[in-house]
């Protein structure tokens, strides 16, 4: 766990602690597969390790998978 002892990985740690690479991870949570936060659009990604432990049990995660919005044509 980090010096501050939080549950909240960053992607980097994310994919340390699932030995996975960080590209998967990316995807991952890109397709709604893998549960996470970020503070803006765009911005890093923070996963819980408790939503990490799941997704590597391979439960399903209860989020819909990330979107752009776009613009309608007037």
């Amino acid at each position: 766990m980090t010096s501050t002892q939080t549950p909240w990985l960053t992607q980097s740690e994310a994919a340390d602690y699932a030995r996975r690479s960080v590209g998967y991870i990316n995807k991952a949570l890109r397709d709604g597969s893998l549960r996470g936060s970020q503070t803006k659009r765009g911005g890093d990604w923070r996963i819980h390790r408790d939503d990490l432990d799941a997704w590597i049990r391979g439960e399903v995660a209860t989020v819909e998978p990330a979107r752009v919005a776009r613009r309608r044509a007037s």
